[in-house]
């Protein structure tokens, strides 16, 4: 029989694949571990710790040193591990957008804006238009998707094309009035027909990043107003599904993919498209962290500097600015086992193969610490998978299985990845089925894939 060796060298350090194509050098699923230039190493080990409030609609504001929970009707302040409420019987919006301030915070959710002030205060405001996204640029309030009847401050606008959602109105530096009149010069709006809807802005500093339905534009101050320039033409599903702070937006666009863009207004496709487009998601940003979250139905997809991983529970806030936050969680996570899967495996070779080998590199202080792995196997495409039993690797760190079928997919567990770090695979099979053979003894997997 023909023999293969598969050097798997990028799969520790890297997270889930961008596309599920086979034979990647990613894995398919990563629960519970983080991927690092060094290894994986366990996401408990990374000091998450746990607030638990029901409800995945929750938002969280940290305003100075408070944390503050809004709820789709109330609004609760987090003083150590309870929650004082603060105000409720709130009109129910869409998701609550801020401005924040020295002194006081605004909050809209397209039915009702309310204000923070210095005392700790919440009230409704009656002085800023109803809209469903505001930000602070530099001292110049920004609002935009708003209810007002635009026809009382532009003439000959027909009401039938509903402008109100593609239009953006900003203040004048040092003042919170939007609205455009005579007595009020330094106000101005800006309609943004290239977005479509907007639904989310940005304070990337030198300018505003406006998030819509069909696109993405970047203002930059310009005079009394802004100019604009259109940065990519997708844009997001909707708010639950942008999010961001003054570095990195990211947002899942129209057909499912993961699009990110920093300050300096670099796109990335970050892919993922075979995940997330049949999912309902909502994402938050962890500033701390840098990380941005993905809360799914059954899990919290996690995206940060080294790749994609999931954890088994559902985050839908962050309270406290520290590292060692607490994140507001509907569902506790349970962070004691950690797993991953590799992708689809064929070794481009559609017959049967045997594995006869595998082999990890480990570093480990604990000489008494286990891996074990299994392997999934199926003889035909689409067909049914079927799970070994589990292995364990020997002291040499290699395991012979002799599994077989046409396409495999291995999986490790263990308790903990605090002690050790997973660096590289191999993979040695046989080919056992010669009516597709060609003559290639060795299989050539890009290990960039």
């Amino acid at each position: 029989m023909l023999q293969a060796r598969v050097i798997f060298d990028l799969l520790f350090h890297r997270g889930i694949g961008p596309t599920n194509n086979k034979n990647q050098n990613y894995f398919s699923e990563i629960e519970n571990c983080s991927p690092t230039e060094e290894g994986f190493i366990g996401a408990r080990n990374k000091g998450y710790s746990f607030q638990v409030l029901e409800g995945v609609d929750n938002q969280v504001f940290n305003i100075s040193f408070d944390s503050y929970i809004f709820t789709p009707e109330k609004i609760y302040k987090v003083v150590g591990n309870e929650l004082e409420l603060e105000m409720e019987g709130i009109e129910v919006g869409e998701k609550w957008s801020k401005a924040e301030y020295e002194g006081f915070t605004l909050f809209g959710n397209g039915k009702k804006v309310i204000i923070l002030d210095s005392l700790g205060i919440f009230a409704y405001s009656q002085d800023i238009p109803v809209c469903k996204d505001m930000v602070n640029f530099n001292g110049q309030l920004i609002l935009s998707n708003h209810t007002l009847d635009v026809n009382n401050f532009i003439p000959a606008v027909l009401p039938s094309l509903d402008l109100g959602k593609s239009l953006l109105l900003h203040s004048g530096i040092g003042n919170i009035n939007c609205i455009p009149s005579d007595t009020n010069p330094e106000a101005g709006f800006l309609f943004l027909f290239e977005v479509g809807e907007i639904l989310k802005s940005f304070n990337f500093d030198n300018g505003i990043l406006v998030v819509g339905t069909k696109g993405v534009v970047m203002l930059n101050p310009f005079e009394l107003g802004f100019g604009k320039r259109l940065i990519l033409e997708h844009g997001a599903i909707d708010r639950d599904n942008v999010s961001g702070g003054n570095t990195e937006v990211v947002f899942k666009s129209q057909d499912g993919s993961i699009w990110g863009i920093r300050k300096d207004l670099k796109v990335t496709l970050y892919g993922f498209k075979y995940l997330f487009k049949d999912l309902s998601i909502k994402i938050f940003y962890d500033t701390s962290r840098e990380e941005f979250c993905f809360l799914t139905p059954t899990k919290t997809y996690v995206l940060g500097g080294s790749g994609l991983f999931s954890l088994n529970g559902l985050l839908t806030g962050k309270i406290g600015k520290e590292v060692d936050g607490k994140f507001l969680a509907s569902s506790l996570p349970d962070l004691g086992i950690a797993r991953c899967i590799t992708s689809v495996l064929d070794f481009k070779d559609p017959g049967l193969k045997i594995i006869e080998e595998v082999s990890v590199g480990i570093e480990t202080e604990d000489p008494d610490l286990i891996v074990s792995f299994c392997i999934w196997t199926r003889e035909k495409i689409n067909g049914p998978w079927f799970q070994s039993p589990f292995y364990r690797l020997n002291d040499q760190n290699v395991c012979k299985p002799h599994v077989a079928g046409s396409e495999f997919k291995v999986e490790f567990k263990c308790s903990s990845f605090s002690n050790f770090k997973l660096d590289w695979l191999t993979v040695q099979y046989d080919k056992i089925d010669k009516r597709v053979n060609r003559g290639h003894q060795f299989v050539d997997i890009n290990k960039e894939g």
